[in-house]
């Protein structure tokens, strides 16, 4: 028979991982959030004179760019594995303005051996996408899909679909 101290403890570690629970969730929220201040490096942050706004002003800022990126329509595109790597002819830098905000759904390469900041992550379709941000992905992916969406600000995050990670990116080739 289990003593009731043995009890006491148990309940309490339930408690404990209960509420760790909660505080991941809070995180990944937080996480997902837009802020601009997370978008945007301090130069540009200043330059867009959004330094003067006090913090309830930026959380109503951030929250009206939510609701417009929200808004925005995204066309989805699949590409195919067949589809030919462009070549360096068909190739121009990618620019913020000239390019379609448009979502692209793909297979990462063989090659991939999971990211941090300034991995270059190659796609089956030929793309290579940097990443820009500091969240690590496992190179143990199941399911090598990925998504890359359109983010604020004429920037780009790949979303994984094995564990539904979102990373910052920007296209390279």
């Amino acid at each position: 028979m289990l003593s009731p101290a043995f009890w006491e403890k148990e309940v309490k570690i339930r408690w404990r991982t209960i509420q760790l629970g909660f505080a991941l969730v809070a995180i990944q929220v937080q996480a997902v959030a837009a802020d601009l201040r997370n978008e945007l490096d301090a130069e540009q942050f200043r330059a867009a004179g959004l330094h003067q706004l006090s913090d309830a002003e930026l959380a109503r800022l951030n929250a009206l760019v939510r609701v417009v990126d929200a808004k925005t329509p995204s066309t989805e595109a699949t590409v195919s594995e067949k589809a030919p790597a462009p070549t360096s002819a068909d190739w121009k830098a990618p620019d913020a303005r000239e390019e379609a905000k448009e979502s692209l759904q793909t297979e990462l390469a063989d090659s991939f051996k999971g990211s941090r900041r300034g991995t270059q992550i190659e796609l089956v379709n030929g793309q290579v996408w940097q990443q820009t941000d500091d969240v690590v992905v496992a190179d143990s992916l199941r399911d090598r899909r990925v998504k890359i969406m359109p983010a604020l600000l004429g920037r780009w995050k790949m979303r994984f679909f094995d564990n539904n990670q979102f990373v910052r990116v920007k296209r390279i080739k």
